[in-house]
């Protein structure tokens, strides 16, 4: 009976420090992945965005928080945060779009300068035109011949 006492105190020994060998595990492993979830959210600075790209991002980082927590690897969260990166990549900042906008009024205002100053060269050219086709017909009011007196009464 001493023998099979002792045995199963191995056991139970065993088991406890393989439990204890799990439990460590899996508290690395939440430790890799509370990591994976700070570095997907350092990635990106939400307040550099406009709302709209703001609420794009965050469904993204949401997702790939999820896909994150449930990953056991550390090769698997670096990828999803990747490809995080890589899905909000090409949204641009509150600054990019306002220096986009602000080019685009500049062009628009260009282009409306250049129409004007079209229209003022096009009416300059017509009133030139004009002037000059008057200036051939001088009228007197003298008649054709005569020396001011209508031949023709």
């Amino acid at each position: 009976m001493k023998k099979s006492a002792i045995a199963i105190i191995v056991v139970l020994l065993l088991a406890a420090c393989g439990l204890g060998g799990w439990k460590y595990h899996e508290n690395q492993i939440a430790k890799m992945q509370e990591a994976g979830v700070q570095a997907l959210r350092a990635s990106v600075n939400l307040e550099d965005y406009r709302e709209d790209e703001q609420n794009k991002i965050s469904a993204i980082l949401d997702e790939s928080e999820k896909v994150i927590r449930e990953s056991r690897e550390q090769a698997a969260i670096d990828a999803e945060i990747e490809k995080a990166k890589e899905s909000y990549k090409d949204f641009k900042t509150d600054a990019e779009l306002t220096a986009e906008e602000e080019a685009a009024r500049q062009a628009e205002l260009e282009r409306q300068r250049k129409e004007e100053e079209e229209r003022q060269a096009a009416a300059a050219a017509a009133a030139a035109a004009a002037k000059k086709s008057g200036s051939g017909k001088k009228s007197s009011k003298k008649g054709c011949v005569g020396g001011g007196k209508n031949v023709f009464n």
